[in-house]
């Protein structure tokens, strides 16, 4: 009964606190989005699972995010070098040399298929809110301390 009357009371407060003007508009947008990148990430895995483990399935979204940042986001962009750099950990040419033709193609298809739908995703997601988006992914680059050897966004010129 007492984890009811907690319930009850989380509930009035949210509620209360979510009909201030603009809070319950926010709440909405925080899980829309929430909800649209799970399911975009979850639709990426499947692509991506079959071919990359999961360091690089992690590698492969987060430069899918970082160009769609760039992409989105004025005074951002992607280092080019840094990322086919990226890239080249995930399709190695050794290991790409060693497959046939058709299974080259259908790896290549199937990860770019994952990148690309991660990418649509946070195209959705900064269309909810772009402001609140770029704030958010200069907030996120401004904290990196040059060590995450993924990064690939840079200052635009």
């Amino acid at each position: 009964m007492k984890r009811f009357g907690v319930a009850i009371a989380s509930a009035v407060t949210a509620a209360a606190l979510f009909s201030l003007p603009g809070l319950a508009q926010d709440a909405e947008k925080a899980k829309m989005t929430t909800e649209m990148d799970l399911h975009v990430t979850d639709l990426a895995d499947g692509m991506l699972s079959p071919y990359l483990d999961k360091d690089e399935q992690t590698l492969m979204k987060s430069l899918a995010y970082q160009h769609a940042v760039a992409l989105n986001c004025k005074g951002l962009s992607v280092d080019q070098a840094k990322s086919q750099a990226q890239l080249e950990r995930v399709f190695p040419q050794a290991e790409m040399d060693k497959m046939t033709e058709e299974q080259q193609l259908a790896m290549t298809t199937s990860v770019m298929m994952g990148f690309s739908a991660v990418m649509g995703g946070q195209f959705a997601i900064a269309a909810v809110d772009y402001d609140a988006y770029c704030k958010a992914a200069e907030a996120d680059f401004a904290s990196k301390d040059g060590s995450d050897t993924h990064l690939i966004l840079v200052k635009a010129p």
